[in-house]
């Protein structure tokens, strides 16, 4: 969805799909070599279409008063809240949860977003709050993965890696 939220930086046309009709005209699929369609916002299939996103989210950003990171572009700061952004995947992170509900205010007020409540996986990362406040992060599909295609995940085996 989030790419859609975009407008296109440069006129662009789509061929009428098949089944296409629309209500009140009586232009159909049949008509496509007379007829295109114009895009107004951008469309995942397109080449452009996560920089174009990506523009348009960090302009919208800075323009609600976030910092951008000047490590790492896809790192934004807002007072002590952090937000990370991965292609259409964000995560909002801080030790303020009043300041933190007053930017997914913010950002429900200026974009088509979804929250997901509590992190516990991301990007195939499990994410997991400690009692002590701190996160620990894990892998084990990864790690799973890299012991199979070494041939340590046989347990019957007795390898020292199981």
């Amino acid at each position: 969805m989030a790419f859609t939220q975009a407008n296109v930086k440069r006129e662009l046309y789509l061929e009428l799909p098949k089944d296409f009709s629309m209500p009140g005209s009586k232009v159909t699929y049949k008509d496509k070599d007379k007829y295109a369609l114009k895009l107004i916002k951008n469309l995942y299939c397109q080449k452009q279409a996560g920089k174009v996103w990506y523009e348009h989210l960090k302009e919208k950003l800075v323009t609600l008063g976030f910092t951008q990171s000047r490590h790492d572009e896809c790192v934004f700061y807002y007072g002590s809240t952090i937000f990370l952004v991965y292609t259409d995947d964000t995560i909002l992170l801080g030790p303020n949860s009043q300041e933190i509900k007053e930017i997914v205010k913010l950002l429900h007020n200026n974009f088509k977003v979804e929250d997901q409540g509590t992190l516990n996986d991301y990007l195939g990362v499990n994410v997991e709050k400690r009692e002590d406040g701190k996160l620990k992060l894990a892998q084990p599909t990864l790690i799973s993965s890299i012991l199979k295609g070494g041939g340590l995940d046989d347990q019957e085996k007795g390898n020292p890696a199981t």
